[in-house]
């Protein structure tokens, strides 16, 4: 784990956290197929920038761990893409069922690109996307129902978000999540999905968001626990040793090593940690990346 100082300002940040409580689905082992998961993804958004950090690990038949997965794509230089949650479908000998929502959402950037549309970036890729997603994931649900029921026992499929600059190149979020009814589909085998589309509000405060897991984070903030306030306490005492660097990007980093310290196996969260930042005006900047994720992803 790095270890970070904190700063006398640290704890008015702190007391403004938001937590979301994103989403990792578990999955069996499954014969040629790897169905990913795990993740902890960090923002702090403010008018004057979001900084994203992300863990690397994804889990696949029989919690078999890598840790390479690209879960902060850049689409372009002006906006970002981030997955928690059903990410993947890679088979080994049926190749043409493959699936990546990373991939759906690069593919919907290339159709925005190729269209030249003068509409909102954030708005106008994830509705692509969205649509893209929600039919792979209603043919999982209908042809692999007992599959998912296993897997989101939670109902959860995808907590997500794109991060990007809108027309006048101020910073934008929009936040993603899909759920199914999980009562419905084992009564009646019917799946029905449910949407929840919001923009984040964007103030000059920074605020924390968290999609993925949020529990270790939770109760480092809280204090519930002997080893929270030990690691609060370790916080403190190393607040002069960083005095004078970026406080919020080394807090960001920090949260994001933090659960993968104390995560269990079964999470899926570890690995290094992509580090970016998208300015208003600028764009996205990397700041530390996985040489595997591209700083511009395109369709191949």
């Amino acid at each position: 784990m790095r270890n970070f100082g904190a700063f006398a300002s640290l704890t008015t940040l702190l007391s403004r956290i938001t937590l979301i409580l994103g989403f990792c689905i578990l999955f069996p082992a499954i014969a040629n197929a790897q169905l990913q998961h795990g993740t902890v993804v960090v923002f702090i958004v403010s008018t004057n920038r979001v900084i994203v950090t992300a863990d690397s690990r994804a889990l696949g038949p029989g919690n078999l761990s890598s840790d390479d997965a690209c879960k902060i794509t850049a689409l372009g230089t002006q906006l970002l893409f981030t997955e928690a949650g059903v990410s993947a479908d890679t088979h080994t000998i049926l190749i043409s069922k493959n699936w990546s929502i990373r991939q759906e959402a690069i593919r919907a950037f290339s159709k925005f690109q190729i269209s030249k549309s003068k509409a909102d970036p954030v708005d106008e890729v994830s509705a692509n996307w969205l649509r893209s997603v929600k039919r792979i994931y209603l043919r999982e649900l209908e042809s692999n129902p007992q599959k998912v029921l296993r897997s989101a026992t939670n109902g959860v499929l995808m907590g997500s978000s794109f991060v990007g600059l809108d027309r006048t190149g101020q910073v934008k979020v929009r936040e993603i999540d899909i759920t199914f009814d999980r009562a419905k589909l084992e009564k009646t085998g019917v799946p029905t999905l449910t949407v929840n589309s919001q923009l984040w509000d964007i103030v000059d405060q920074p605020v924390i968001k968290i999609i993925g897991h949020a529990e270790i984070i939770k109760e480092f903030r809280q204090e519930s626990s002997e080893r929270a306030r030990a690691e609060e306490q370790r916080w403190q005492l190393e607040a002069n040793a960083h005095r004078n660097e970026d406080t919020d990007l080394l807090y960001a980093v920090f949260l994001v090593d933090l659960t993968s310290s104390y995560a269990p196996p079964e999470w899926g969260v570890g690995g290094p940690v992509d580090e970016v930042e998208v300015l208003p005006k600028r764009g996205i900047q990397w700041i530390q990346r996985k040489p595997e994720c591209s700083a511009n992803s395109r369709l191949k």
